[in-house]
């Protein structure tokens, strides 16, 4: 636009200069082009001026609102026709993006959702920008959709390094974000995925991490915090059927026969096998400490240096605690938001669950 009118002024410039070349040394008409001509040319340029700003603005606002339109369409693809390939490509193309690039996705929670449901489009614009600025990139390069009070980032972009890497990359710039943007308030960081499909599962481990930073304790949570997918990846694959939860629960439950087992674990758990430090934070002598833990290997028969069970113990605190916060599952937190479980895919109701439906 700038270009436009330094363009349209030199035009006008260059049509007073010959109308004054025109005039010469006549008085007269010297006079006619001072005194009515100019003012006649200011109106007209003034007004001209005015018009193609208008269009100018109608059709970058039409622009706007037609990628609104395409981001609208394409996260419903995601979540409604995750097999669409064909579908994904046409608007992920109109939007320029690079849908052949693995997408890694973020959940934010919005500070005030209703403030951004009243002003949809101009809250959106805004912190689409705010998104991009910490990032350093354009907003015309990733996916945006609001559901509920849930904002959706996708960020397609090839992978550089191993997953694991690039999963950290992610967190830290959603932290990056949450400090640019003060509409967010906590963020929940999925695994990249690729094609329509992956991206919609990116989504929801994204938001499945953000559920479960929600169910824990006030105390846990650092202010505006990032949960990644990745931490709890275990417990979440490990709990998908009635029989592996089964198993874990025999865990807990034997241990729970016994006051201070469970409590102890944790602690064993939270501060990474120290004995002194455990000891410490239990305020108990570190020879108790030391016959809690022979307790537990002697009721579970095992051995806490085999670092297999340390894996299947650390699921079955996790299992534990959620049971005792009543936390719906993975499957279940979809439902509950709307998000369609895609075709073939168990999905559980109840917490912990004890039926399962196949759609």
């Amino acid at each position: 636009m700038g270009d436009l009118m330094h363009a349209y002024r030199l035009g006008m410039r260059e049509f007073w200069s010959d109308l004054v070349d025109a005039a010469g040394a006549d008085a007269e008409l010297q006079q006619e082009l001072l005194q009515k001509v100019s003012v006649n040319l200011m109106s007209y340029v003034d007004a001209d001026a005015q018009t193609i700003l208008h269009t100018y603005t109608a059709e970058e606002r039409r622009q706007v609102r037609s990628r609104d339109r395409l981001h609208r369409e394409l996260s419903h693809l995601l979540f409604t026709r995750p097999t669409d390939l064909a579908g994904f490509r046409e608007l992920g193309g109109a939007l320029g993006l690079n849908v052949d690039a693995p997408a890694g996705a973020f959940a934010f929670r919005l500070r005030d959702p209703n403030d951004v449901v009243l002003h949809t489009e101009e809250s959106l614009d805004r912190i689409a920008a705010q998104i991009a600025g910490a990032l350093g990139i354009s907003s015309e390069c990733f996916l945006r959709a609001l559901r509920g009070d849930l904002l959706l980032i996708w960020r397609p972009a090839p992978l550089v390094g191993p997953s694991f890497e690039y999963d950290r990359q992610l967190a830290a710039q959603a932290k990056a974000i949450l400090c640019a943007t003060p509409d967010l308030a906590a963020a929940g960081v999925g695994l990249p995925g690729a094609g329509p499909h992956g991206w919609r599962v990116a989504a929801e481990q994204a938001t499945r991490a953000l559920e479960m930073q929600a169910e824990q304790s006030p105390a846990a949570n650092s202010p505006r915090p990032v949960s990644y997918y990745s931490q709890i990846i275990l417990v979440e694959g490990a709990t998908v059927t009635d029989n592996a939860r089964r198993f874990f629960e025999s865990i807990t439950d034997r241990l729970a026969l016994e006051p201070n087992l469970l409590e102890t674990l944790q602690t064993y758990f939270d501060f990474k096998q120290r004995r002194k430090r455990v000891a410490t934070e239990l305020n108990v002598h570190p020879n108790t400490l030391d016959y809690r833990l022979a307790r537990i290997e002697t009721l579970l028969d095992l051995s806490l240096d085999d670092v297999t069970w340390l894996a299947r113990l650390q699921v079955a605190l996790q299992w534990w605690a959620r049971r005792r916060r009543g936390a719906p599952t993975a499957a279940h937190a979809l439902l509950r938001r709307g998000l369609p479980a895609v075709e073939g895919e168990p999905v559980h109701i109840g917490s912990p669950p004890s039926t399962t439906i196949w759609r």
